[in-house]
């Protein structure tokens, strides 16, 4: 029997260690405040779980076996201080955080029972206290067994 969950602190550990551009990672309970409130400093990047799909068991016996496909974000932050609308910060640091995050994550396997990290695609988040949110997708595979 083997069942697994992606742990989010994985994630969150890679990119401490691999993308030396952010100030900080944090996670999803974070992001809240960030929005909400400001980020204290950026460039930061937020971890956050977007969702699990399982697919229907293969096995026609007693046992179960699913393939669970588990969904996470990314969300990067960099400071919008160059005009109004964030097209430089967009156009420079954003897209240096993103390229960095992404070459950290792609083909990457949070452990052993996971698939290599896939990317599925980006938008923007959210622009506010002078900051500028983009959201990158993720996901990675693994199968369970019950």
């Amino acid at each position: 029997m083997s069942i697994e969950i992606l742990q989010i602190t994985d994630v969150v550990a890679r990119l401490k260690a691999n993308v030396p551009g952010l100030v900080a990672v944090e996670g999803a309970a974070e992001l809240g405040s960030a929005m909400k409130q400001g980020v204290r400093q950026m460039p930061t990047a937020f971890v956050m779980p977007l969702a699990e799909d399982a697919r229907t068991s293969t096995s026609s016996t007693q046992v179960i076996t699913q393939k669970i496909i588990s969904h996470f974000a990314v969300v990067c932050a960099v400071k919008d201080v160059s005009d109004q609308h964030g097209e430089k910060a967009i156009a420079e640091s954003l897209r240096n955080i993103r390229l960095a995050s992404m070459t950290a994550l792609v083909g990457w396997a949070p452990n052993a029972a996971f698939d290599l990290c896939q990317f599925e695609g980006g938008s923007l988040f959210h622009v506010a206290n002078s900051a500028v949110f983009w959201r990158d997708k993720f996901a990675t595979t693994h199968t369970n067994e019950s």
